[in-house]
């Protein structure tokens, strides 16, 4: 049996972020993280699946999260940025926190890769409660593509529950 491995190309991928707030329609607060550095990463045509992840919380009157779900979205947040540091199978563009819900925004160049690392790394972070979050790929417009095509949404079908013992 033969292995073939792939040398995938490394970019130089920024670690530095910047947050903004704005609001939702309906004027709940939203705070807006964005990575600087990734837009020769993201130019190159090799990240060509967005992927969405989204964790809908409990809000208070302004759409933001507890302090204990805020810090808990900030370990699983350090988790994936850990693991996708090793490897640039994906890479995270930006967070989104407010109106209810948190989407963590990447762009990856294989989705089975994603999937396999996205698994590994929140399986070993010590999560005190079970949380569930939705998925949903995105497949980037081609150059060649109809105008105006913004791609194909694909769900992973998959909800994944956060969880592990106290």
């Amino acid at each position: 049996r033969c292995k073939i491995k792939t040398q995938m190309t490394k970019f130089k991928i920024g670690d530095e972020w910047w947050t903004t707030p704005t609001e939702s329609e309906n004027g709940n607060r939203i705070i807006v993280t964005g990575r600087r550095g990734v837009e020769n990463a993201i130019a190159s045509g090799k990240f060509n699946d967005r992927i969405e992840i989204t964790w809908k919380y409990d809000s208070d009157k302004n759409g933001m999260p507890d302090f204990k779900t805020s810090s808990l979205m900030e370990a699983v947040t350090d988790a994936l940025n850990a693991a996708f540091k090793k490897d640039q199978a994906a890479i995270l563009t930006g967070i989104y926190t407010g109106d209810g819900e948190r989407n963590w925004v990447f762009y990856t160049r294989n989705l089975k890769k994603f999937q396999y690392i996205l698994n590994d790394a929140l399986h070993t972070g010590k999560y005190d409660r079970g949380v569930i979050v939705d998925i949903l790929c995105r497949e980037r417009p081609r150059l060649g593509r109809i105008s105006g095509n913004e791609g194909q949404d694909r769900d992973f079908g998959r909800r994944i529950v956060l969880t592990s013992p106290i």
